[in-house]
């Protein structure tokens, strides 16, 4: 599912992938956000994904091997959370 640029709501933050960012073998996109993206910077801000929270897509990354797509979700312009598509649902930019 391509959620890239969509508004969506964290449902489960179960799926949340707080320590992706450290695991080396893992390819990210772009160098900013995988830096900003897991609790190692969160606890900086006191922050960290709780369900309800709204933010929207600014990055998928994926890998056969996963089998499933991991969504980076950009939250209060500030926090950047890996999730699943288990842990979001799309809202419309009307409920943003």
């Amino acid at each position: 599912m391509d959620l890239l640029g969509k508004p969506v709501k964290i449902v489960d933050k179960g799926e949340c992938l707080s320590t992706l960012n450290t695991l080396p073998q893992i390819k990210w996109n772009n160098q900013k956000l995988k830096n900003l993206s897991g609790k190692n910077e969160w606890k900086n801000h006191n922050f960290y994904p709780s369900n309800g929270l709204i933010g929207i897509v600014v990055d998928q990354m994926s890998n056969p091997l996963w089998g499933f797509k991991v969504y980076i979700i950009e939250i209060s312009n500030r926090y950047y959370v890996p999730m699943t598509l288990k842990g979001i649902n799309e809202i419309s930019f009307d409920d943003f």
